[in-house]
């Protein structure tokens, strides 16, 4: 690469950009200057247009260059960083090493193994495996600021509880037991991410209590985690999400009249099966003073 035009290219798109433009025509600030060669200057770097591909052209000749030797995100930035600067440069050279082809086929990779993908229970009958997650930081409807969606993996069908934020691991139990399992039974698998409320003592005891094997998601933050995640909870996650931004009162309406129309029998049911968060809790105090 001609380093010799690539400073033209430089010089030549500082009057197009903005940020040029406006430490130009005004050099009070004492970390932008300007050096003999007019190039502009921040913190003595020489800045670097998001114009014509620049940003990538000096990425290419700190990188790509067989002086430079396909350095890693850390030794690429050094390098860069001592003559070049522009705005989201870490990023940039990050996402650029990571994708990088010929560091890829010839470096080693040093992080762990990929865990295997491991397929979900196929649900028996509807309402034996279902999935839970919630839709958080809604705007506030007399109350409520989010929604647990639980979906039943067999026949898809979704029943949207408005609760708030800061739920707890006893009231989401009280949920399930008022929504789910006063309808619907006991289900045999239950898929949800590793929120604190799942993962609690106390809905571990629950689980115990009913029977249930409680399946955690790992946490979305590659492709590969994002495959083992439930997609139909995602789906409804996503659907009821939109809708919640659009109007804000539909959902705790839809929500609070589904949870008002539960029958006397379920109301006995719930009566007789109350129990079931008292063994809870006695199995939460017996695991505690056990791991004490």
């Amino acid at each position: 690469m001609d380093v010799e035009t690539l400073h033209s290219d430089i010089l030549s798109a500082l009057p197009s950009d903005l940020i040029a433009q406006v430490h130009l025509a005004d050099p009070a600030d004492s970390c932008w200057s300007t050096n003999e060669a007019g190039f502009l200057q921040l913190d003595g770097r020489i800045y670097i247009p998001d114009l014509d591909d620049l940003c990538l052209r000096v990425l290419r000749y700190r990188h790509d260059h067989p002086l430079a030797g396909h350095f890693g995100q850390n030794q690429t930035l050094e390098l860069i960083w001592r003559e070049y600067t522009w705005p989201g440069l870490r990023t940039f050279v990050k996402d650029y090493v990571q994708s990088c082809t010929s560091c890829t086929r010839a470096k080693t990779p040093r992080h762990r193994p990929y865990g295997l993908l491991k397929q979900l229970p196929i649900p028996e009958k509807p309402w034996n495996s279902i999935s839970m997650d919630f839709i958080e930081q809604l705007p506030s409807s007399t109350g409520f600021t989010a929604i647990l969606v639980v979906v039943d993996r067999l026949s898809k069908q979704a029943i949207f509880i408005p609760t708030h934020d800061t739920i707890t691991s006893l009231e989401l139990a009280k949920l399930f037991l008022l929504h789910v399992f006063s309808k619907h039974g006991v289900p045999t698998h239950v898929t949800s991410d590793h929120g604190t409320e799942f993962v609690s003592h106390f809905f571990w005891s629950l689980g115990k209590a009913l029977d249930m094997h409680l399946h955690f998601t790992p946490p979305v933050t590659t492709r590969r985690a994002m495959a083992r995640q439930s997609g139909l909870t995602r789906h409804w996650n996503s659907t009821s999400g939109s809708t919640a931004t659009i109007s804000r009162t539909t959902w705790w309406t839809y929500s609070h009249w589904q949870s008002s129309h539960t029958t006397t029998h379920q109301v006995l049911l719930l009566e007789s099966h109350r129990s079931l968060l008292t063994r809870a809790t006695t199995l939460t105090s017996l695991s505690t003073q056990n791991v004490t």
